[in-house]
């Protein structure tokens, strides 16, 4: 018995001689698959689309650059008003040294007359 099945399958199984062309076609159908997956996208994006994301995009790019403007205008008034500051603080401490010299010079003279 395990040798008629064995019979039976060495007939069914045996090899067979590709059909006339077979080779050929086979590389067509594989060259023009190649052709339509090149020439097809996986996402195409409609011109509407392209030019709204396009705006979307020059819109944020846009507001980045105003905030950043912004913040470096405000950096500068910030060191302005720290320099006028500094200024008026060494104005302030020069005039309160020139009062208490003032001062003590009187003190001293009043001193001087008693």
């Amino acid at each position: 018995m395990s040798d008629e099945l064995e019979q039976e399958l060495k007939e069914v199984l045996k090899r067979v001689p590709a059909p006339e062309g077979f080779a050929g076609r086979v590389m067509e159908r594989v060259a023009t698959k190649k052709r339509q997956q090149v020439r097809m996208m996986p996402f195409r994006v409609s011109p509407i689309w392209q030019t709204a994301i396009a705006a979307a995009v020059l819109i944020v790019l846009s507001l980045g650059g105003v905030g950043l403007w912004q913040r470096q205008q405000e950096r500068r008034k910030a060191a302005m008003v720290q320099r006028q500051f500094e200024v008026a603080m060494r104005v302030t401490g020069k005039t309160l040294d020139d009062v208490g010299e003032r001062v003590s010079r009187l003190g001293m003279k009043g001193e001087r007359e008693r």
